[in-house]
């Protein structure tokens, strides 16, 4: 297994801990709460990153189904537009980013332990598509960023900026769970 496909196993591991933190040391009532900023509540967060990860999950079978399988480079690297991305997801924000209109989570939303769940459901699906990936060449199977047609990203690049996405909102809702 490469050393980058460790890290990124660890990553995920580190936001369902995290994740389980928040919800372990907070009340139903400040996972509910917007911050006065009107951002998102932290319940908000974790659905949020449901959305996006499903959504990219999604479109990275997709993508892995449709090319031709070649054995993976020496080196690991994030591409210019995943450096972008990743290092302005990283926590603290310093760039908005608009959600698109599939991915911003719903005002209700399910219940606490329902999303915690799905929150950790769907990190496992993402380590074993890391895993399963780890023996391809993840620098030459390219995917869109969210709506974009323009941008596309490699799939170590979206493995990467998954993770930055998890720490950045997991960040927001440990802010808002404060209020």
């Amino acid at each position: 297994m490469r050393a980058q496909t460790e890290r990124l196993r660890l990553e995920y591991r580190d936001s369902v801990a995290r994740a389980k933190e928040l919800v372990g040391s907070s009340t139903a009532a400040a996972l509910r709460t917007r911050p006065e900023d009107g951002s998102w509540c932290a319940a908000e967060c974790l659905d949020h990153l449901n959305l996006t990860a499903e959504d990219f999950i999604r479109r990275i079978r997709e993508a892995v189904g449709q090319t031709a399988v070649r054995p993976p480079r020496r080196e690991e690297k994030l591409s210019l537009p995943g450096r972008f991305y990743v290092r302005n997801y990283e926590p603290p924000p310093r760039r908005r980013f608009t959600a698109a209109a599939t991915l911003v989570p719903a005002a209700a939303g399910p219940r606490i332990d329902v999303l915690l769940g799905r929150f950790e459901q769907i990190r496992t699906q993402l380590i074993h598509l890391v895993e399963e990936t780890d023996s391809i060449d993840r620098m030459r199977i390219r995917l869109p960023y969210a709506d974009s047609d323009w941008t596309r990203l490699t799939l170590f690049d979206t493995f990467c900026l998954l993770a930055a996405h998890d720490r950045r909102h997991l960040w927001q809702a440990e802010q808002a769970a404060r209020v």
